[in-house]
């Protein structure tokens, strides 16, 4: 047995000992090899399982596909920042990935995107990132006609190239504003027109489809806000180079008078002179895009 001597501090170990440890030893040894039990197999998965999990990885991967493609960003993940854009950073903005219709694309794309089908005057806006360009589908235009449908095909869409794409008149009224006060622009939405109705989509769709239109249709613009705290919203036509803009008003008592739908109904017409009626602004001046801009 270990015992410890009288006069030192020191342990000494007998035969006894190593025959009791070598037997510890040997039943540990054993222990540590013996087989682990059984693991039971999975449940095997059904045609119905295998199907969800399938479509669910599809979807995953198209959500994933349209929020990154090309690099862009999704649009809703812009938040404040600084930085400020200047008049000249936009007139040295190259290069330019498209002409000047994909604006009016992307606003179709981004209006169809987040208005509410049941009320669509109570839709979110959407914040545009700072500087990384937006996933867009790619938008097809009916040959004659005004409809459109957009494709599997995705691009990206940059508000940055929207303002440098502007004839140098519009280009410095909107980053420097009326009064050339502002130093440049920080941002950009995309949101509804308070108190509109949009006319022309009313009518547009009630020629093209047989289901009765429900509700009362705003116009959507993209807003651009100044370093200033000022902005201004831009609405690009497709088939022609006009911008209809708006100053944003300074106060909330200064918000559009609500425009009152045709009395014969949504999208139809109360005689002569309607869709000129509605087709014009209160308040609104026509820039230009620079069709000469582009790739």
């Amino acid at each position: 047995m270990a015992g410890q001597g009288s006069s030192s501090s020191w342990w000494y170990i007998t035969d006894e000992d190593i025959v009791v440890a070598g037997e510890q030893t040997a039943v540990a040894v054993e222990e540590n090899h013996s087989e682990p039990p059984p693991v039971a197999a999975p449940p095997a998965l059904t045609i119905e399982d295998e199907t969800a999990v399938a479509e669910e990885e599809t979807a995953v991967a198209e959500e994933e596909t349209a929020a990154i493609a090309a690099g862009a960003q999704p649009a809703n993940d812009g938040q404040p920042d600084p930085q400020v854009f200047d008049l000249n950073y936009f007139q040295s903005f190259q290069p330019f990935t498209s002409g000047y219709k994909q604006h009016n694309a992307a606003l179709k794309f981004f209006r169809a995107e987040v208005e509410l089908q049941d009320d669509p005057m109570q839709s979110p806006s959407l914040q545009f990132h700072v500087s990384t360009p937006t996933a867009v589908a790619v938008i097809k235009h009916a040959p004659k006609g005004m409809t459109w449908e957009f494709s599997d095909e995705w691009t990206t869409w940059s508000w940055h190239e929207m303002i440098a794409q502007l004839d140098e008149a519009s280009m410095e009224e909107v980053v420097t504003g009326p009064s050339g006060r502002s130093r440049g622009l920080v941002g950009c939405s995309f949101a509804i027109r308070p108190g509109s109705y949009d006319h022309k989509r009313s009518h547009m769709l009630r020629l093209s489809t047989t289901t009765p239109i429900q509700h009362k249709l705003p116009y959507w613009d993209f807003v651009v806000h100044r370093e200033d705290g000022s902005g201004i919203r831009l609405h690009p036509e497709w088939s022609k180079t006009f911008v209809e803009t708006l100053e944003e008003p300074d106060h909330a008592e200064a918000l559009a008078v609500v425009t009152v739908p045709p009395r014969k109904g949504l999208g139809r017409s109360d005689g002569r002179g309607t869709y000129v009626k509605y087709k014009t602004t209160e308040g609104a001046k026509q820039m230009r895009f620079d069709a000469a801009k582009k790739p």
